[in-house]
């Protein structure tokens, strides 16, 4: 019936943008490229490979795509918030992506889902090679210095003040073992900035 039809169309659009990320491995910047690479070093090192897929996964799956895809006009990506019909598609394309990025068969937790498993076992090796041309080219890619709207800033830095905010003790404990100096100019930062509501 219409859950038939819906998952399928589901997969299709998956599969579509994965298949474009997968092509667009070489505009990712360097410093995204640069970050992946750390992540997959420290977990490899510490756990297996495919620990380090999914750390990487997790990194790049759950601070970039799933976001800009459940919130595009956060990201400059809409001017205004998706149609409720499309917001759902949304929801659900992201849950399908960060799946695949986790390893996660989506049937396992949800039921009306269960037909993407295959989606996520067909694409498991793409995505182990999407992987592997990251760490093999880390050093290649466009700059991060990539001009972005206002909006966009503004977000990205309040949501940043947010996270700092919130883990400010265990930052400045890490920090201040590392480096007094730069322990000193976070604090001055931070009480220069003050909190967001003010």
């Amino acid at each position: 019936g219409d859950e038939k039809v819906n998952t399928l169309k589901l997969w299709l659009i998956a599969q579509r943008l994965f298949s474009g990320l997968t092509r667009s491995c070489g505009d990712i910047p360097k410093d995204v490229r640069d970050i992946l690479h750390h992540v997959y070093t420290e977990v490899n090192g510490k756990f297996s490979e495919s620990e380090a897929y999914k750390a990487m996964g997790a990194f790049f799956f759950l601070r970039f795509l799933c976001p800009s895809l459940m919130a595009p006009q956060l990201y400059g990506l809409l001017r205004d918030p998706p149609h409720s019909t499309a917001q759902r598609q949304l929801v659900l394309l992201a849950k399908v992506m960060q799946n695949l990025a986790n390893d996660t068969l989506p049937g396992k937790k949800e039921g009306y889902m269960a037909r993407l498993n295959d989606f996520i076992e067909t694409n498991r090796e793409s995505l182990r090679g999407f992987y592997d041309v990251i760490i093999a080219k880390k050093t290649e890619g466009p700059s991060s210095k990539l001009s972005m709207g206002d909006t966009v800033k503004n977000n990205a830095l309040a949501s940043l003040h947010n996270h700092i905010n919130t883990y400010y003790d265990k930052l400045m404990n890490a920090v201040q073992t590392e480096n007094e100096e730069l322990a000193e100019e976070l604090q001055e930062c931070m009480e220069a900035i003050g909190d967001v509501d003010d």
